[in-house]
């Protein structure tokens, strides 16, 4: 059977509570279960950013072409 969401995270927390930090492969295991369940909860959500320009394509193809390149012949 599947387990649920808060089954996942309950197990992922109860494997960092077990580390032994003074072992490396533990404090590893301890980032990697701190990671995922940081994923699970959202923390890594992208940041929205609203980008605006006024560059046209008319200006990019003119600058191309001023700039001395050639459009692609199909």
């Amino acid at each position: 059977s599947l387990m649920s969401r808060m089954r996942r995270m309950k197990w992922l927390s109860d494997r960092i509570e077990r580390c032994d930090t003074s072992e490396d492969k533990e404090v590893r295991t301890a980032l990697l279960c701190i990671q995922e369940l940081n994923k699970m909860d959202g923390a890594y959500e992208p940041e929205k950013m609203q980008v605006s320009t006024t560059t046209t394509i008319s200006n990019i193809v003119k600058t191309l072409q001023d700039a001395g390149c050639r459009p692609p012949v199909h």
